[in-house]
């Protein structure tokens, strides 16, 4: 099962720094998939979740693609991101998408699919998810810890 570090936390929901290019070096260095919101904003790509805050280089993204989930926040951000084959997702308030790489991508208690990924909130009551590819969490050292390091 693949742990995804949740806007790049490490250790509980920081809206400080999530997203902010430090904490994704940081995610991945600790050998964490990372998932970040993305924003194209006047043909400069932008990370940030409620708004486009970081920049950030499309040759860092090309470069980390196979261990980065790219949630696109417009529509210029999922048509930019596809396009460079990277891993992008696009959701409003659904339970389910389907990444265009492939990948089931499920929200918290909504859809229990085989070889998904699904959102975990609070990471404290989780337990193994059966059947799942990988979790999403903002608690990733906690998850890491609970199932043995991987």
């Amino acid at each position: 099962m693949i742990i995804i570090s949740h806007r790049a936390n490490l250790t509980g929901k920081n809206s400080t720094l999530e997203n902010h290019p430090n904490s994704i070096f940081k995610a991945l260095s600790q050998k964490f998939f990372v998932e970040i919101d993305v924003w194209v904003i006047k043909c400069k790509l932008k990370l940030g979740h409620d708004e486009p805050t970081y920049d950030v280089e499309k040759d860092f993204l090309i470069k980390n693609k196979s261990k980065l989930f790219l949630h696109a926040k417009n529509h210029e951000a999922f048509i930019f991101l596809k396009n460079l084959d990277l891993n992008v997702f696009w959701h409003q308030n659904d339970d389910i998408v389907l990444t265009n790489w492939g990948f089931i991508w499920t929200f918290p208690n909504k859809v229990t699919l085989k070889n998904r990924i699904e959102v975990v909130l609070n990471p404290e009551k989780f337990s193994e998810l059966p059947d799942c590819y990988g979790i999403c969490t903002d608690n990733p050292l906690f998850i890491r810890k609970k199932l043995g390091d991987l």
